[in-house]
């Protein structure tokens, strides 16, 4: 018995995400044959089953993406101020030199030298710094402030709404349906929401192992992206427990308790 984490979700929980966070919206699927060595290689195995909540048609969520124009060269971008109070920014005034797509990409780089509680990463493209708020949270943020300052270097978010989302932005973040989420934590541990996760199977085969995927993340994992765990699948002992390992194609399936402890070392 023994649950693996992707260097995603590892990444994300050290980077300021909780795990319930992390893992919000999500889907877990359930296959024959053997745990992958970890959770950073694609599924192997005959997909048997994959649960949503209730069994309802899941909808992925959609990341939120804001573009902050930069103009001006040849000055500094002094803020980017999330929720009215957080300051995106590690430094106090970011250089944009004469040349602003590279004033972007300083801006970018500034930006994820620092640790901030929405999860929120950065990168640039011309002179554009774009956020990417995390997959799971789907529209959460989308109304969410976002301000920019400058000095000589004008910074514009999403051509002056201020918000991460909204008409102009990069990407508007879509919220998931009928995904997966879990409570939060007591006693070192997080267990499912109360309401059942369901599916009818897809396929018949004996459940050898699962891999839950946070919202918007890929079962077809080739690299260390995507935000996802593995465990075995047990009628007792495992780190998933179902009545019997034999799945029968259309039959449903249910999960009425599931609980993921943080490892203590």
């Amino acid at each position: 018995m023994a649950l693996r984490f992707s260097t995603a979700l590892r990444n994300k929980i050290a980077s300021g995400l909780s795990w319930a966070e992390a893992l919000q919206n999500g889907e877990l699927v359930i296959y024959t044959g053997s745990q992958p060595a970890n959770a950073d290689t694609a599924q192997s195995g005959t997909e048997l089953v994959r649960f949503t909540l209730s069994g309802g048609t899941y909808t992925a969520p959609t990341q939120c993406i804001t573009k902050i124009a930069l103009a001006t060269a040849n000055g500094t971008v002094d803020d980017i101020t999330v929720g009215g109070g957080f300051d995106l920014l590690n430094s106090a005034n970011v250089s944009v030199g004469a040349n602003l797509t590279d004033g972007a990409a300083n801006v970018a780089a500034d930006i994820n030298a620092k640790v901030n509680p929405f999860g929120i990463t950065a990168g640039s493209n011309a002179n554009d710094v774009w956020l990417y708020v995390p997959e799971s949270f789907g529209a959460a943020l989308n109304n969410v402030t976002c301000t920019a300052n400058g000095t000589t270097t004008t910074a514009t978010v999403n051509a002056g709404d201020n918000i991460l989302g909204g008409a102009n932005a990069q990407q508007n973040g879509v919220a998931a349906a009928n995904g997966l989420n879990f409570q939060p934590a007591a006693n070192g541990a997080i267990a499912k929401e109360s309401t059942a996760w369901q599916a009818n199977a897809s396929a018949n085969g004996t459940a050898g192992w699962f891999r839950y995927l946070a919202g918007g993340s890929n079962d077809s994992v080739t690299g260390t992206t995507e935000l996802c765990f593995d465990g075995t699948v047990a009628t007792s002992g495992g780190d998933l427990n179902l009545s019997s390992l034999t799945i029968t194609a259309n039959a449903t399936q249910t999960i009425n308790t599931f609980t993921v402890t943080v490892p203590a070392s």
